[in-house]
């Protein structure tokens, strides 16, 4: 992807710098049913899978989010609404998926959800139907548990930046995503964030270090 620099008032050049060209997940609903040949990368071409519902897939992660990844060497059908898309070099898919024909029925009611949490679903449970998540605590955030961190660790220590959820949705393969499971609530930033004062409560990755009126380095729990 090119870039431009940038001349300052001061004189001096703004630097830039080169990135992969990735486009954006496909939209939740499809998640665990799709590969890829690349991730999200340019040129991958990204398949949904509606020959066999119950086909294995493997979970991978690219740029910090989970999706299923298998190596393709088929040719497949591109288009607007196809279930093959590509890539392009601006960013975005040459098309989007569609639901498979067999896609029917409604996921369970979410199961194992920690006790600080809250979920709404005012549509239903059916494919695609979302339920919005909440924090029985005020000022909580909904964020999900990464792999190798516990609730506690998360808490304590403040350089970990979780990943928000605001709602989970069902996918076409009758699940929830994000999984129920993995979600906690810890406690929220303050509003003032961004005023040019370090407050403590904001001192921490999650928070931006109160919106950049911090630093890294004054984390106490670090």
């Amino acid at each position: 992807r090119a870039f431009k620099r940038q001349c300052t008032e001061d004189g001096t050049w703004l630097e830039g710098a080169c990135e992969p060209v990735t486009c954006d997940p496909p939209p939740a609903v499809f998640h665990g049913s799709y590969y890829c040949t690349d991730g999200f990368r340019f040129d991958s071409v990204c398949r949904l899978n509606c020959s066999n519902p119950a086909s294995k897939t493997a979970p991978a992660a690219t740029g910090g989010s989970a999706h299923t990844v298998r190596l393709l060497n088929a040719p497949c059908k591109q288009g607007s609404g196809s279930n093959a898309i590509r890539c392009r070099k601006d960013g975005n898919w040459t098309g989007s998926f569609r639901l498979c024909s067999y896609s029917k029925g409604q996921c369970s009611l979410p199961q194992n959800l920690h006790h600080g949490l809250h979920y709404s679903c005012k549509r239903g449970h059916s494919i695609g139907e979302e339920c919005e998540l909440t924090c029985r605590e005020v000022g909580g955030e909904v964020v999900i548990l990464p792999s190798n961190m516990t609730a506690e660790n998360i808490v304590k220590e403040h350089w970990r930046n979780p990943h928000k959820v605001k709602s989970i949705v069902c996918t076409m393969g009758l699940k929830w995503y994000p999984p129920p499971e993995q979600l906690h609530c810890i406690k929220g930033c303050e509003p003032f964030i961004g005023d040019n004062y370090c407050d403590s409560v904001n001192n921490r990755a999650f928070c931006n270090y109160d919106g950049g009126d911090c630093c890294q380095s004054t984390v106490k729990t670090k």
